[in-house]
C-alpha cells in the first residue's frame, strides 16, 4: 500500500469516526428528549384518569387533557422513530469504521467500496432521524428556539420559562410605564 493510499484510508477512517461521534451525540440528546416527553406523557395519562374519576363538571379540562395526551403521543412516536433510525445510523458508521480498519490489515479493494456504501447509508439514516426530530419540534407546544436550545443542551427549559415568567410578572405588577429589565443571558449549567 502506497503512502497516498494510506493517507486516503486514514481520511476515510476519520470521517467514519466523526460520524460515529455525531450519531452518539444525537442519540444522547434524543434520549434525553425522549425521556422528557415520556414523563410528560405519563403525567398526562394520570391526569386524564383522575379527571375521568372526578365529577362531570370538569368536561373542558378532560377535553384539553385528552388533546394534550394525543399531541404528546404523536411526538413520542416521532421521537421513537428518530431514535430507531439514529441507532441504525450509528450501526452503519461503526460498520464503516470497522471495514476501513480491516482494509489496513487485509489488501482487499472491495472493503473500501463496501465501507463507503455503509457510510452513505448511515448518513441517509441520520438524515431520516433528523427529519423525525424536526417533525417533533414542529409539533411541540413550546417555541422552536426553546426546544432547539434544550435539544442542543445549551439551556434547561425551566430556566428559560422562569425568566419569561419573572419578566412578565414584573411588568404586570408595575402601574407606571418603565422599561422592563430582562436579563441578556440565562444561566447555563
Amino acid at each position: 500500500m502506497s503512502v497516498e493510499h494510506t493517507r486516503e484510508l486514514i481520511q476515510l477512517i476519520l470521517n467514519s469516526v466523526l460520524m460515529v461521534l455525531g450519531c452518539v451525540l444525537m442519540l444522547g440528546r434524543l434520549g434525553a428528549r425522549y425521556d422528557q416527553v415520556e414523563t410528560r406523557l405519563l403525567i398526562l395519562k394520570r391526569q386524564c384518569f383522575e379527571l375521568l374519576d372526578a365529577s362531570s363538571g370538569r368536561a373542558n379540562s378532560l377535553i384539553q387533557a385528552k388533546q394534550q395526551l394525543r399531541q404528546f403521543q404523536y411526538r413520542y412516536r416521532w421521537l421513537s422513530y428518530g431514535m430507531f433510525w439514529t441507532n441504525y445510523a450509528l450501526l452503519m458508521a461503526i460498520a464503516s469504521t470497522l471495514l476501513l480498519s480491516l482494509r489496513t490489515l487485509i489488501d482487499f479493494e472491495w472493503l473500501v467500496v463496501v465501507s463507503l456504501v455503509a457510510f452513505v447509508v448511515g448518513i441517509g439514516l441520520l438524515l431520516v432521524a433528523m427529519i423525525c426530530v424536526v417533525v417533533d419540534l414542529h409539533h411541540s407546544p413550546r417555541s422552536l428556539l426553546t426546544d432547539t436550545l434544550e435539544l442542543l443542551g445549551a439551556t434547561r427549559g425551566s430556566e428559560v420559562t422562569h425568566w419569561r415568567r419573572r419578566s412578565l410578572r414584573v411588568a404586570s405588577s408595575q402601574d407606571r410605564l418603565a422599561p422592563m429589565r430582562v436579563p441578556l443571558k440565562t444561566r447555563i449549567g
